[in-house]
């Protein structure tokens, strides 16, 4: 099987209970990114794609970037 290429590896996502719990690195979900161009120049929108049992319960999503970057909190 080929090695995954780099730039696929960024379009990783970890989801987790709680920022505390993304922090400590306790057990989660996991899933990928997806984008979508739009009508607005050089935008686009981006969709975590995991499964419906792992959204449910996990609103926090870490991505790959700077660590103050990197954590968003599903409202």
């Amino acid at each position: 099987m080929p090695r995954i290429e780099d730039r696929l590896l960024k379009a990783v996502v970890y989801l987790y209970e709680s920022e505390s719990a993304a922090d400590s690195g306790e057990p989660g979900g996991s899933g990928f990114v997806v984008g979508e161009p739009c009508a607005i120049p050089e935008t686009v929108f981006l969709f975590a794609v995991t499964n419906a049992r792992v959204a449910s319960p996990c609103p926090v999503v870490r991505t790959a970037g700077p660590p103050n970057q990197r954590v968003i909190v599903r409202q």
